[in-house]
């Protein structure tokens, strides 16, 4: 069983001293497929992509909002 272990995903680390097993090895594998599997899915989805378009269309439509109101200032 590994010692110490990584920040992000608590993926086993061995020290010279400590015993390597099998099911470490499957439990990372796991760990490593889920991970995986999670971004695909955002891909394949878009989701990311659309979270990040929608920012930009709401900041976007904010910029717009207060130029008009900076046109009508000047023009009224």
């Amino acid at each position: 069983m590994a010692t110490n272990y990584t920040t992000n995903y608590q993926l086993n680390q061995w020290e010279p001293t400590d015993q390597v097993l099998r099911t470490d090895f499957n439990a990372d594998n796991a760990k490593i497929d889920a991970a995986l599997k999670g971004l695909r899915d955002i891909i394949i989805s878009g989701d990311l992509l659309l979270q990040v378009f929608d920012q930009y269309d709401q900041q976007i439509s904010s910029l717009e909002n207060r130029i008009q109101a900076i046109e009508n200032q000047i023009s009224g």
